[in-house]
């Protein structure tokens, strides 16, 4: 009888010990698909809306690690994105969303030393020198290719209604652009290879880009050199039909950091956030991006630019804030 006893005993506990092993053997079986980025990235909860919109309309991102939002003003947002890309590498994005139908918000071309004229500075240099009495430069983004020399940009560059260069050195090349009411303008040639109506007669600011991503809620055609096809770090813009615009900015060429993407990705990006319109801007060493300190006039690199260093460029694109409406 008592053999028996301890047999039965000896029975349970070794069902015990099945059952155990079964059960953790199913939980070491959804963390492996966890970290294989197969989970449905609605399952984390720290996960933005921006973030999801780009994991799940299009392929860009295979493995989200983490992201933080920042609200930087009514109507201004970062959000940071660190994340595995498709081809394996490690990625940073971070994009501002600025709604420009928030009182006070408002887009300025930017310039080196303030002066209307070419030459070259730091974005963070930059935003300080532009910056006017009523004002506060809240962020700011590099801009147009330029010369190394000179700083001349090759698009278009308008401040303060004052054109400072009206042409395009090539019929690539765009520009994005505000008339006074803070409509929004794109200039370049459309997708039926005609130029796009801008009154340069009301244009109050203007900033120079590469080519066209976005056109009329359409991808266009790009180039397929080695400066489009390679990854890259990027700058780049778009705006919706209810004036929000994405400022996108990826660091690239820093293994273990951030490789760099694309044009096509930019394309794929602005296409899920359903942009009307999208331009690549300048990239390389000069993608930089940098945010005012709240209280003080001194702006701080957000991104990690690929030179080891801020880059001195030719222009650039602050989000101005009217200092009545900031609290």
């Amino acid at each position: 009888m008592e053999r028996l006893f301890y047999g039965l005993k000896l029975a349970s506990l070794l069902f015990y010990i099945i059952i155990s092993f079964a059960y953790c053997a199913k939980s070491d079986g959804a963390v492996n698909d966890v970290n294989s980025g197969g989970t449905p990235l609605q399952e984390k909860p720290d996960t933005s809306e921006l973030t999801k919109i780009i994991f799940h309309k299009t392929d860009f991102i295979k493995d989200f690690l983490s992201d933080t939002v920042i609200q930087i003003t009514n109507g201004l947002q970062e959000t940071r994105i660190d994340f595995i890309k498709k081809s394996g590498s490690r990625m940073k994005m971070l994009i501002l969303k600025v709604d420009l139908k928030q009182t006070g918000l408002g887009l300025q071309a930017l310039v080196p030393f303030g002066e209307k004229k070419f030459g070259r500075q730091p974005i963070t240099q930059m935003a300080a020198s532009n910056e006017k009495a009523g004002t506060k430069i809240l962020a700011a983004i590099n801009g147009d290719f330029f010369n190394l020399t000179t700083g001349e940009p090759q698009s278009v560059l308008v401040v303060d209604g004052v054109v400072l260069k009206e042409t395009r050195d090539t019929k690539a090349r765009t520009f994005v652009g505000t008339y006074p009411d803070g409509t929004l303008v794109l200039g370049g040639l459309g997708l039926d290879g005609k130029e796009m109506d801008v009154d340069f007669t009301r244009l109050q600011q203007a900033v120079g880009g590469n080519e066209r991503l976005i056109i009329d809620h359409k991808r266009a055609l790009l180039a397929t050199t080695s400066l489009e096809l390679d990854e890259h770090p990027r700058t780049a813009i778009g705006y919706t039909d209810d004036r929000v615009l994405y400022a996108l900015v990826i660091d690239g060429r820093q293994m273990g950091w951030s490789m760099g993407t694309t044009v096509a990705d930019l394309q794929d990006i602005f296409y899920a956030l359903n942009t009307y319109m999208a331009i690549n801007m300048d990239g390389g060493g000069s993608t930089t991006l940098a945010l005012r300190k709240k209280e003080i006039a001194q702006w701080v690199i957000q991104n990690k630019p690929s030179d080891g260093s801020e880059r001195a460029v030719g222009d650039g694109l602050g989000i101005v804030l009217k200092e009545r409406y900031s609290k």
